[in-house]
């Protein structure tokens, strides 16, 4: 069934954001699960539509929904106000739905900078779902 991989999704995803070094990309990423974890699960219910992709739509869902809340925490949130930070952060999104797409350094026109591989590794989650996916018959 998919909703308990929605929840399953969601604390492999809490547990990397709470070893995020930086403490405010730390608070951001966490305050954004917290607040906004009902958008992850409100968004796989889409899955139910392609039961049989249940196993690759969940961690997509999850993945591009949590860059999402993420970063509206980091642009509404923190300590930027810089536009050219905004656009580079949510560069990140495009890259997500390109499997073809190179990262980017997503932190380039921010002074925090160091969170482990955290919005990396979401934007590789969606690029690997995209890649498994199935056309929907």
């Amino acid at each position: 069934m998919c909703s308990p991989a929605s929840g399953s999704s969601l604390r492999s995803w809490r547990t990397k954001a709470e070893a995020i070094p930086d403490p405010e990309l730390r608070s951001q990423a966490i305050a954004s699960m917290t607040s906004k974890e009902f958008h992850c699960i409100g968004g796989s219910v889409y899955a139910v539509a392609n039961l049989p992709a249940c196993h690759v739509l969940i961690p997509l869902i999850v993945a591009f929904q949590t860059i999402s809340d993420y970063l509206d925490n980091l642009c509404d949130r923190s300590t930027s106000l810089d536009p050219a930070d905004f656009r580079r952060l949510h560069q990140s999104m495009l890259d997500a739905v390109d499997p073809g797409e190179p990262l980017h350094d997503y932190y380039e026109f921010r002074n925090e900078k160091e969170d482990a591989g955290y919005l990396n590794e979401l934007v590789k989650t969606c690029q690997a779902s995209l890649r498994l996916r199935r056309p929907i018959r």
